[in-house]
């Protein structure tokens, strides 16, 4: 009897330190709303999301009746949003660009999104590349590129709209800005913030130096 009654309870045991199967990652949620232009009443349209600097779509969301929108984002990252039309016409929309990280937004971003009833012109003779805000990292021997990141702001010492990593020669490259006057810094592992620089971007174009140079000690 006390044989039995010792077998049950440590299967109770064995049971109770079981891990779950189950579990789902972290998601953040998004929500916004897309305004349609109302000749456009007949067009159904998507909200798509992509890893910067890439075609993937990672995630969608069809629209409700009052062009609402929820998606969900699992991993961090750089996004951009953009609308599609589910007839494959493609209309004038604008983009929304956004960064998350520990499965927070980094910055307050307004997700309402405006399609226009006038086509896109595709064209191949022109192309326009994303502006690109070069740079390299210095940092010591012994510290791990994999954990520092470039921080990108409208204000020396902001709150960053958007955050870079680089590799292991710690280069680093900023792309899908507007023109503006930006600021960026290296942060290290250790939270030890590099100098801010100043970067100002004209017609597509960076002002100055082609390469920015970020000093962790």
């Amino acid at each position: 009897m006390i044989k039995k009654v010792f077998i049950l309870i440590l299967l109770i045991s064995l049971s109770g330190c079981t891990k779950p199967t189950n579990v789902l990652p972290a998601t953040l949620s998004i929500e916004g709303r897309v305004l349609v232009n109302e000749k456009l009443n007949n067009e159904d349209f998507l909200v798509q999301i992509y890893k910067e600097n890439s075609n993937e779509v990672i995630a969608n969301s069809s629209l409700g009746h009052n062009g609402e929108f929820k998606v969900n984002i699992i991993e961090d990252g750089n996004y951009v949003m953009t609308t599609a039309s589910t007839n494959g016409n493609d209309y004038k929309g604008n983009k929304i660009s956004f960064t998350t990280e520990d499965n927070k937004l980094i910055s307050k971003v307004d997700f309402n999104l405006i399609i226009s009833d006038e086509p896109v012109q595709l064209t191949s003779s022109i192309s326009i590349d994303p502006v690109l805000i070069k740079g390299t990292v210095n940092f010591p021997d012994g510290m791990n590129y994999v954990d520092i990141k470039v921080m990108l702001s409208d204000n020396e010492g902001g709150r960053p709209l958007k955050i870079f990593m680089v590799d292991q020669f710690g280069e680093f490259k900023i792309s899908d800005i507007q023109d503006g006057i930006y600021y960026i810094c290296a942060v290290s592992p250790d939270n030890k913030e590099s100098s801010w620089l100043k970067v100002e971007v004209v017609d597509n174009k960076v002002v100055g130096e082609e390469k920015n140079i970020l000093e962790l000690k």
